[in-house]
């Protein structure tokens, strides 16, 4: 059954991309503020907060299973 979720992401008011894990616990965030954030989904606690890339952020996803993050950004420009 589907189960409305909400994410309050703060401070990134210029989200690029968001992403679902695949097992539904975590959301995958990345914002113009050149920063990737994950939501635990079943806590209410801060998002972990990844180190902030130099160039703009385009987007982030999760491997196909869940063990890694990839990222893709403008760096190097």
């Amino acid at each position: 059954s589907w189960v409305p979720a909400r994410v309050v992401a703060q401070g990134l008011d210029q989200i690029k991309s968001a992403r679902l894990s695949f097992d539904n616990q975590h959301v995958l965030v990345a914002s113009n503020y050149n920063q990737v954030r994950v939501y635990n989904l079943e806590a209410n606690d801060q998002p972990h907060t990844f180190a902030p890339h130099s160039g703009i952020l385009n987007s982030a996803a999760f491997s196909p299973d869940g063990r890694a993050i990839l990222t893709a950004s403008n760096e190097g420009d």
